[in-house]
């Protein structure tokens, strides 16, 4: 008949001597990778003018998604393991809003920074980490949650 024994494991399960935890990690790190170079290469598709434009009175710029996308993971994943996932310094209201001098490469920068530091975290994060608590929105979750909340959910939120 072919194919695999009754025994062996399918090739979803294994784990080459990792944790769930860390293949949790690993996973996260390469679906969030993939969305974002899926954004980009979207982004890299419309000009300044489409990339500024609101499409409606109740609708958001790319721009101001972008915005947003970066200050949530930079507030989110800041210290995420010891530290409030809503810094104090975030004005989360106003980036929805452009401003004189928010050019499309400030905004890309504010993207990049927040991209940068979700990674660092995920890159510094052990599997034993997803089980710590982390404060989000001033409530108390395990980093698994709190950070799920966040995960690829951005970047997805952008490709749309």
């Amino acid at each position: 008949m072919g194919g695999r024994s009754a025994s062996s494991s399918p090739p979803w399960s294994l784990n080459h001597g990792k944790g769930s935890g860390e293949l949790f990690i690993e996973r996260t790190k390469a679906e969030c990778s993939a969305l974002k170079r899926t954004v980009e290469k979207a982004l890299e598709q419309v000009n300044d003018q489409e990339f500024f434009k609101k499409p409606g009175v109740e609708s958001h710029s790319i721009a101001a998604l972008v915005k947003h996308v970066g200050g949530t993971l930079r507030s989110r994943f800041t210290n995420f393991l010891t530290e409030e996932g809503e810094k104090p310094d975030r004005d989360r209201e106003n980036e929805f809003n452009i401003f004189e001098g928010e050019t499309r490469a400030v905004l890309m920068e504010k993207w990049e920074d927040g991209g940068g530091r979700f990674f660092a975290t995920l890159d510094g994060l052990k599997g034993e980490d997803l089980t710590r608590d982390v404060q989000v929105r001033w409530r108390k979750q395990p980093a698994l949650e709190g950070g799920s909340s966040s995960r690829c959910t951005p970047p997805s939120t952008a490709a749309r």
